[in-house]
């Protein structure tokens, strides 16, 4: 049961500093004159400037004895400049007065009695309530809210709580139906053979599928993405969970994590399948993120380990840097100190130090790296990755959150050639778009430097590089999502929908409690 300390259910503070006293239950000359008119005696009009004073405070008329020292005191004092005896007001709560000054009260201050309306508006909030939250404390402070908002008298906290408790388990019921009742029979033979016992030192199968995955490292990356593999053939045949709140679902999900397969076989069968069902989702969404992870950060060690390697590069080549442009300062000279054309080529071919082609391989060798394109130097890493990073790839069912699907066409068609080995690899007839290949790519993939012939035919591995790339950075930026994932999920389904953003406005739009 929850208690009445973790809500909203308003109570007497158990101090009150004397402005607090003033503030709160000083007594206005309209309240002192409707006192006057309904009691007859000095005590029946404290009595009922207590009721009027507390329930405008409290939303409900407490007993006399619940009601704090100080503010009996103080109220007898602002009405009558005396302290009149606690015996003669309780004689004036024992009488059949109470009722009739309760009644006076409510008629006074407009504040509807509890009735059955009472018991419906509690129900209808309660159950609005219970849809999106969990915590029973957050489903009667619901509950209070609504009824202060329409001017109820507020009823026993005990009343709430029991109505809270019981809207909340309906509504839990109903979500564990809706999960649990498309399942088929072979499912659910599955299911209770994961919670039957195992043989000494050997886990259940309930065991098996709340235990975390270890972080997959190069020797268990096949056992982990065969992981992958089996919680991915599960959920196909499992019913989706989106209609499910997240803060319910969340819950729930904790709630699985948290029973033994001892527990799950002693709850009601709905729930029980609903959690099983619930938590396969969660550790699928877990893995999957695990797995685009993994994914972003070897692809990113590539490309750092290739960017050092270039540096590298450049301190081990500065010497040959060097001689190319002697070379060509001697060529320089040579042309300038010619006369006719005749004489500056046998001066020009004097000048070479080396062979021509081999200062050409050394010239085109120079300029595929000049600009920072560390591009080259993936390649040699990528060919020990190939496998991971095209599994990884294979198992994230890749969606675009725009119109433009030319990169999910791309990501298909190197997975439909992953077992070719050939250096080049056609596109003719494969409905390829290469107009979203960054221009650093393009010379690599294509041999041309711009947009010009129609390309036939493109460099596999730059191909896979490139494509590889551009999913990890589409992933990072939300234009690709992951399906079944949750860091990496379709970032549109948190947006506010058309009709609620024209039911709340645009200015409310702005403060994240009007969509709540």
């Amino acid at each position: 049961m929850t208690s009445i300390h973790e809500t909203a259910y308003p109570r007497f503070k158990p101090e009150l500093t004397h402005r607090e006293l003033a503030d709160v239950y000083t007594p206005s000359d309209e309240e002192l004159r409707f006192a006057r008119r309904t009691g007859r005696t000095a005590p029946a009009r404290l009595y009922i400037m207590l009721l009027l004073k507390a329930v405008q405070r409290l939303g409900y008329f407490p007993m006399l004895a619940d009601i704090p020292a100080p503010i009996v005191s103080f109220l007898s004092k602002s009405t009558h400049n005396r302290s009149i005896p606690a015996r003669d007001i309780a004689l004036e709560e024992r009488s059949d007065s109470r009722q009739r000054f309760m009644e006076a009260i409510r008629s006074y201050l407009g504040i509807r009695p509890v009735t059955a309306d009472t018991d419906s508006a509690i129900q209808s909030a309660a159950t609005e309530a219970a849809q999106t939250k969990q915590e029973l404390a957050d489903i009667i402070n619901v509950v209070i809210e609504e009824l202060i908002r329409q001017r109820f008298e507020l009823p026993a906290f005990s009343t709430l709580n029991r109505k809270a408790q019981k809207v909340r388990n309906q509504v839990n019921d109903r979500f564990f139906r809706s999960l649990a009742e498309p399942l088929a029979a072979a499912v659910i033979e599955r299911f209770d053979a994961m919670l039957a016992s195992a043989p000494q030192q050997s886990l259940t199968g309930w065991q098996q599928l709340k235990l975390e995955p270890k972080k997959p490292t190069n020797t268990e990356v096949r056992q982990y993405l065969e992981h992958i593999g089996w919680l991915k053939s599960w959920s196909s045949e499992l019913p989706a969970v989106d209609h499910i709140p997240v803060v319910k679902r969340s819950q729930y999900i904790h709630e699985a994590r948290a029973l033994d397969a001892a527990d799950m076989k002693s709850t009601q069968p709905n729930k029980r399948y609903a959690l099983m069902v619930l938590l396969f989702h969660a550790q699928l969404c877990k893995a999957l993120d695990d797995a685009v992870g993994m994914f972003i950060r070897k692809l990113r060690k590539i490309h750092t380990g290739a960017e050092l390697a270039l540096q590298q590069y450049y301190l081990e080549h500065q010497k040959r840097a060097e001689k190319l442009i002697a070379q060509l300062r001697d060529v320089l000279e040579a042309f300038q100190e010619g006369e006719t054309d005749a004489e500056r080529g046998t001066r020009i071919a004097a000048a070479f130090h080396d062979d021509p082609g081999s200062l050409l391989i050394e010239c085109d060798e120079h300029i595929a790296y000049a600009g920072n394109n560390y591009l080259p130097f993936m390649l040699a890493p990528y060919q020990t990755q190939r496998p991971l990073l095209l599994n990884c790839l294979g198992l994230l069912n890749l969606e675009s959150t725009s119109a433009d699907l030319s990169l999910i066409a791309a990501i298909r068609f190197v997975l439909a050639n992953r077992q070719s080995h050939r250096d080049c690899i056609s596109i003719a007839g494969a409905n390829i778009n290469l107009k979203w290949i960054p221009e650093k790519w393009r010379r690599l993939i294509t041999g041309q430097r711009s947009g010009g012939a129609p390309v036939t035919e493109v460099n596999r591995k730059y191909f896979e590089l490139c494509v590889l790339t551009e999913a990890m950075q589409e992933l990072q930026s939300g234009d690709l999502y992951v399906a079944n994932s949750d860091q990496y999920s379709d970032y549109r389904v948190q947006l506010i929908d058309w009709d609620s953003y024209q039911r709340v406005g645009p200015d409310s739009c702005k403060n994240p409690q009007n969509l709540i």
